[in-house]
């Protein structure tokens, strides 16, 4: 009988060897399959923010073409004033509106009362609009949501209060 325990010890042993021997394997396996797995999870990351960058790229060359300001002096040209340096003159507008085109201003006020602003050639009839494209952000996939604004021609303003003035001023003189 105990020749029958030393042989079944010794078989366990070699049992026991074989098991972690192979559990070694296993684990090495595993880890090289992990590896691997690691890896491909990796470069389909890298790829999928390749295509998102290039998706970028192409919404911002298309959002500023679409966004861009005309220098024609038709509509969606910029008409402003340039800024005031201090203790000098105002400078004339950036630029003159095209016959049957007003410089305007499309105008919206914000919940807490700032007033926003541009100043545009549009059409002089017909147009009481402006489509305001915000800014993009950084590597954005999708456009931002045009805005529609309030706009009205402020040049004609100034044509109808010279005209005005000259009938005033020729109405004094007739009398």
């Amino acid at each position: 009988m105990r020749d029958d325990n030393a042989d079944a010890k010794v078989a366990n042993l070699a049992a026991i060897a074989t098991a972690e021997d192979n559990l070694e394997g296993a684990i090495a396996m595993c880890k090289s399959m992990g590896y691997e797995q690691a890896q491909d999870t990796m470069r389909d990351s890298l790829d999928a923010l390749e295509a998102a960058a290039a998706a970028a790229l192409t919404v911002k060359a298309d959002y500023d073409a679409k966004s861009a300001f005309a220098t024609s002096g038709e509509a969606n040209t910029l008409c402003n004033y340039p800024p005031k340096a201090k203790d000098a003159a105002q400078e004339p507008r950036v630029k003159e509106c095209a016959d049957g085109f007003c410089c305007g201003a499309a105008q919206k006020f914000l919940k807490d009362g700032t007033k926003l602003a541009i100043e545009t050639c549009q059409k002089s009839t017909g147009v009481h609009t402006y489509t305001y494209y915000p800014a993009l952000p950084e590597g954005a996939a999708v456009e931002p949501s045009t805005e529609t604004w309030r706009f009205q021609c402020i040049s004609g303003a100034q044509k109808l209060a010279a005209a005005a003035t000259a009938a005033l001023a020729a109405s004094y003189m007739m009398a």
